[in-house]
């Protein structure tokens, strides 16, 4: 369902943090939506290709009606950009939860 989305925007983190969050989805059309099944993490360091979500989560994350809560993320580098993205069960169909650009910034500056 392409017309299902979260409000994208870069956070701005400190290197030593650790952070989860928690998600709402609605559609634009005012229909219910629902999250169910098993959560997909994805994570991508400055656009590479390679996954490197098992570096910096702990835990998983979970769905209950609308609400996506992630799994608690730490391990950041400075001064790099990270794009983590959620995959789970949107009203019965395997599909892109939302994504968030992650922009970690040196605890120093």
């Amino acid at each position: 369902m392409s017309d299902l989305y979260f409000r994208e925007s870069p956070i701005k983190i400190g290197e030593g943090a650790s952070k989860s969050w928690s998600c709402k989805l609605d559609a634009f059309d005012g229909s219910a939506v629902t999250l169910s099944g098993s959560i997909t993490t994805t994570a991508y360091k400055n656009g590479s290709g390679n996954d490197i979500v098992a570096d910096l989560d702990t835990g998983s994350a979970s769905v209950s009606g609308n609400v996506l809560t992630t799994q608690t993320f730490s391990g950041w580098d400075a001064g790099n950009e990270y794009v983590i993205a959620w995959y789970c069960l949107i009203n019965g169909v395997q599909d892109l939860v939302g994504k968030m650009k992650v922009v970690v910034e040196s605890d120093k500056e």
